[in-house]
């Protein structure tokens, strides 16, 4: 077997990533160290010379990490040490690969190099691995990757692991999201130990008895379902069995969004139901009352009526400016949000309305809103933890409209990770006079319109936000801000500036650095720079902050900053010509000692924004050498970069985007990269062609989506002008064809051009009226389709039923070769060049179904899309891509499969896939599975229906949401994406 590893090495190593093909060595190592020991330590000592020349030290970092467990096995005694030195110069390599990483590198670089040796050390060397953690520059990082250490030491054996050491590091996460989710993990791996015969040792009771302290209500309802289950059948521990009843009834109860507590309470019914039958009835019974009681009792009928109320909200805008609308019309917008079973969802509603009258001055209906609904919905969800702390945070521009004063006293009283969200929400609501929740995509120079009172309440804020780079960033569009322009030359007086100027240099001297982030003085440095740009100081000043520049240690660090100060220089001075070039070129030589491409790829990144204030040709350069680094740098995460890059090249020539798009060369192992930034450059011309209004032809409409989220982005910060409403209709068409989260952005961006070209005109009653109750109209539909009764839907269920009766089959256990034959016909006679497979509990038995694919269409393409949460519940080895190759050459066939992709992909927390069911999907047919594969006909009854061909493009669409990865979260949590090739 090993030998028939090695003959495919060459493959491997070719199509990467170079982590894999070295891991693969040393577990060849492992398993050689059984019967052949001497051929062990051969490719352990190869496979470190090989690791030693990679160029690259985040990936030679990431791959030493993975010596010590495996000399661990090799030679457990150290034998080799005097003849090899093996053991000395892994520990060397891997300590000077870290500090220089630690010392180099910015704090992206630094989490994404750190993150792989975190993971690999936590069980053979965690005390390293805890210091390392410990040791990053920014505390969210440092909570991420304590996080990723709790996550990776929960693999070790269940003998070893060590509880004590798990608590020490989840004490010193600060979020308390991140620190819930670890005891989460924690609490999952205890109840999956226990299952399997494993004893409660006392170092885990305390993660039992901490269950309370968990902020989010649904972590919580999960966690006490774990923690209830693992201490069935225990009498010593029935006080705290009850205890844990108690809180996960009194979570559940506060629960406030009415879909969310329904979906929760199934999910805490099904979780009870093997250990405690009775109290799961207990739970299904309140869960089907309660859903009977909503009318929105689902997420998507729910998310569906916000979103056309959101709609409504934004057209009722546009009646403001000119008086056109009654308080009849505020009226109806008041019975619609009241029927939300939310007061939370009820909350961020009444804060759109707020944010839309305090823009068109009317501060007192603001005051009335906030005093009459906002602030009572608040009062009833306090105490309820995260749900609390959000709905604070979303709605904290609205407070801040409606009284200044109080609105900072709500803020202050959150927990530290909220406060510098709402306090970051209010500064950027007072610059870009837009509210969080829009998309705004402001100009290259960054320069808001702002009053000196408006500048004066930004001091304020920055008094009060903790996290360096906020506060800096903020600090440089006050800088941007407060110069005279042409049209504005006169807009602030020099009393005035010299105000900001000092209140600026308190609030740096104060504020900057903070040693819970950057510990250096970088942003206290460009701060100053900002403040002498404002004053115009002379050369003396500038010299010293240059020489200040230059003394810090971090290569990327000091490279930011000597770049920065040199696009700061003032331009009138003589000598700023040759400064500026000097200060470039030594920015270029400290980006050059970065040692990790991912870095030096975000480092050219910085260098493009910022000369392109005074060098536009250079800034160019530095774009081509930002995505040629990212390209090299072969990180899975390296997208969000070059779509960043690719945005940039756009503004400056649409050729140049397409120049570096096709940068990305024919390898295969690139073939994810290329089409993902295709696609993106796609759609920015889409987004061209919507602004002039020109027809967009055979334009994905997804696409269309995204395109028109982006002309919303323009419109907001007023970057682009609004087309006529006539050329909008096709884009209105396009919407009415496809699922609502994706024609909300492009109606979106409708609503608000119609807005943005009549709301100030004699003509906002013609036009926009109509808008208004059109969008009204459609919020009432979308209540009336979500509050039919169930029994309706039944009747339906039970209709289609009977007319697709002649395109399904009921399997019964025994008649596995009828369901297969049922399949390979349908696949004869339906299978085009691809086969979407959505399958949330996929395991690697099921890839059986892939000898199918090869005996009736073997070129057919296969995307198979399940949840992460099912490979952790199923224990599927680590790494899963070579659990699943693998198990197809050693169970299923000799052959290779079909070009086959898995899509796996859930929530961070639990892991979800928000789809639950199983479709096979070809062009124009599918196939709904009533079970996996693997166990049609062996255990139980099921059953296998074909689509409609309207269906199946209805579901394909659904499923290319997260095969295109177009969906980022899921119910307000990230998704997390993984992608394995066959």
């Amino acid at each position: 077997m090993v030998g028939r590893f090695d003959s495919q090495s060459a493959a491997v190593e070719k199509l990467g990533p170079t982590e894999d093909f070295v891991r693969l060595q040393l577990l060849l190592a492992e398993a050689e160290t059984r019967y052949d020991p001497e051929a062990a330590v051969n490719r352990v000592i190869g496979t470190f010379l090989y690791v030693d020349h990679l160029e690259d030290l985040d990936i030679k970092v990431s791959c030493l990490a993975r010596f010590p467990g495996t000399l661990s096995l090799v030679d457990p005694e150290m034998a080799l040490e005097p003849r090899d030195k093996i053991h000395s110069w892994v520990k060397a390599n891997l300590e000077s690969g870290i500090k220089t990483i630690l010392d180099a590198t910015a704090q992206h670089g630094e989490g994404e190099a750190v993150r792989q040796v975190v993971a690999a050390l936590a069980q053979t060397k965690p005390g390293m691995a805890l210091d390392l953690a410990l040791a990053l520059n920014t505390e969210p990082r440092r909570d991420s990757a304590l996080h990723n250490l709790v996550e990776s030491a929960l693999l070790a054996p269940q003998d070893k692991l060590d509880f004590e050491f798990l608590q020490t590091a989840i004490e010193k996460i600060a979020n308390p999201l991140v620190r819930d989710d670890a005891r989460l993990n924690v609490v999952e791996q205890l109840r999956d130990s226990m299952r399997n015969g494993a004893d409660l040792q006392k170092a885990a009771l305390p993660f039992l008895t901490q269950l309370n302290e968990i902020v989010s209500l649904g972590e919580r309802c999960r966690a006490c379902c774990l923690a209830y289950d693992l201490l069935d059948g225990r009498d010593d521990h029935e006080g705290l069995r009850s205890e844990i009843l108690i809180q996960l009834h009194k979570a559940w109860e506060a629960i406030d969004v009415g879909w969310t507590k329904v979906h929760i309470g199934y999910k805490v019914a099904s979780e009870l139901a093997p250990s405690s039958p009775n109290e799961a009835q207990v739970y299904l019974t309140e869960t089907d009352r309660l859903r009977d009681e909503l009318h929105l009792n689902d997420g998507a009928a729910a998310t569906t009526y916000i979103a056309c109320l959101s709609l409504a909200i934004r057209a009722y805008s546009g009646l403001l400016p000119k008086n056109s609308d009654s308080s009849e019309d505020l009226d109806r917008l008041r019975e619609l949000i009241e029927r939300i079973p939310s007061n939370t969802a009820r909350a961020k509603l009444w804060a759109e309305v707020v944010v839309k009258l305090w823009l068109n001055d009317r501060v007192h209906d603001c005051s009335q809103i906030a005093s009459r609904h906002i602030r009572p919905l608040l009062q009833e969800i306090e105490g309820t933890g995260a749900q609390h702390h959000d709905t604070v945070g979303a709605v904290s521009v609205a407070l801040y409209c409606a009284h200044k004063s109080t609105a900072l006293e709500e803020i202050s009283r959150l927990p530290q990770t909220y406060r510098d969200d709402a306090y970051e929400a209010v500064a950027q609501f007072i610059l870009g006079k837009q509210p969080p929740s829009e998309p705004y995509h402001a100009l290259w120079d960054n320069n808001c319109e702002v009053s000196y009172e408006e500048v004066v309440d930004l001091c304020e804020l920055l008094e009060l936000i903790d996290e360096d780079a906020r506060i800096y960033d903020i600090i440089a569009v006050i800088a941007n801000s407060i110069r005279p322009t042409r049209r504005q030359r006169d807009r602030f007086s020099q009393q005035q500036i010299s105000d900001i100027a000092d209140r600026l240099s308190r609030i740096i001297d104060n504020r900057l650095p903070n040693p819970r982030f950057i510990k250096h003085d970088g942003f206290n440095i460009l701060a100053r720079a900002q403040v002498a740009r404002i004053n115009r100081t002379g050369s003396r000043e500038w010299d010293t902050l240059i020489a200040q520049g230059r003394c810090i240690a971090n290569a990327a660090d000091r490279a930011y900053v000597l770049c920065e100060i040199a696009s700061l220089l003032p331009s009138k001075d003589q000598s700023t010509g040759e400064k500026r070039s000097q200060l470039v070129q030594e920015a270029c030589s400290s980006a050059e000692q970065i040692p990790t491409r991912y870095d030096k790829s975000m480092r050219y990144e910085a260098f493009a924004d910022i000369v392109k204030r005074f060098d536009p040709g250079m800034s160019k350069g530095f774009l081509k050498k930002a995505m040629e680094a990212a390209i090299e740098s072969g990180r899975p995460n390296v997208f969000p970069i070059q779509r960043r890059i690719i945005d940039f090249a756009y503004r400056f020539d649409p050729d140049l985007a397409s120049q570096f798009a096709s940068m990305v060369d024919d390898d295969p192992a690139r073939e994810t990269m290329r089409r993902d930034l295709n696609r993106h450059l796609e759609v920015l011309k889409l987004k061209s062609k919507m602004a002039e209004g020109a027809d967009t032809g055979a334009e994905s409409r997804l696409n269309h989506a995204r395109a028109a989220w982006m002309l919303l982005g323009a419109l907001n910060a007023s970057r682009l002008e609004p087309v006529r409403p006539e050329q909008t209709r096709e884009y209105v068409t396009i919407a009415s064809k496809l699922p609502l989260r994706d024609s909300y952005p492009i109606m979106s961006w409708v609503v608000e051009n119609a807005i943005r070209r009549y709301a100030k005109t004699d003509q906002a009653t013609t036009f926009l009226r109509p808008l208004f109750e059109a969008t009204l109209l459609g919020t009432q539909l979308a209540w009336r389709m979500a509050a039919r009764t169930q029994s309706r839907l039944e009747r339906l269920r039970n209709w289609e039923r009977t007319q697709s009766d002649y395109a399904s089959l009921v399997v019964r256990p025994g008649e596995r070769d009828k369901a297969i034959q049922f399949v390979k016909n349908w696949l004869a006679s339906e299978l085009g060049d691809y086969l979407k497979i959505c399958d949330p509990y996929l395991e690697p038995p099921d890839l059986e179904l892939l000898r199918l694919i090869l005996s009736v269409r073997p070129s057919t393409r296969v995307c198979i899309l399940t949840s992460k949460q099912h490979q952790k519940q199923a224990k599927v080895a680590e790494p899963i891509e070579d659990t699943y190759r693998t198990y197809w050459r050693q169970y299923i066939s000799d052959q290779e499969p079909p070009e086959t992709e898995i899509a796996v992909v859930g929530t961070k927390s639990d892991g979800v896939l928000p789809i639950h069911d199983r479709w096979w999907l070809t062009r124009g047919s599918g196939i709904r599975m009533g079970t996996s594969f693997n166990s049609l006909g062996v255990t139980r009854e099921s059953e296998l229906s074909i689509m409609s061909a309207e269906e199946a493009r209805e579901r394909q669409i659904e499923m290319d949401r997260y095969l295109e990865r177009v969906e980022r979260e899921h119910r307000g949590e990230r998704l997390e994406y993984r992608f394995i090739s066959l």
